[in-house]
């Protein structure tokens, strides 16, 4: 939930840069400025929903850390594994950054 809270935050601002008029490269540039004023519009939407989200989760662990020191343990070695955790950004990010659609 927070890479995906972050992921449409970085293209919302990317359009955003598109419609104040800057000259970047980008994959939108050939889209119309009302598609994109709502293609950056839902993705605010995303951004707003996947960081509820991502604050849910996060209360979530901090409730069943202060409830349950050893089930939080568990949780911490299997979610916060230094190779899951890496495995899943370079995913994410190559997705992100290789998209071409």
């Amino acid at each position: 939930e927070t890479l995906s809270a972050f992921d449409a935050k970085m293209e919302s601002d990317h359009i955003s840069k598109l419609l104040n008029g800057e000259v970047i490269e980008s994959l939108y540039s050939s889209i119309d400025l009302d598609t994109l004023t709502w293609i950056r519009n839902e993705l605010k939407t995303i951004e707003s929903d996947e960081s509820r989200h991502a604050n849910l989760a996060w209360n979530t662990l901090k409730w069943l850390c202060g409830d349950n020191k050893d089930a939080c343990e568990d949780i911490i070695s299997d979610v916060f594994d230094k190779d899951r955790v890496e495995e899943s950004i370079r995913g994410r990010a190559t997705a992100s950054l290789m998209d071409t659609s």
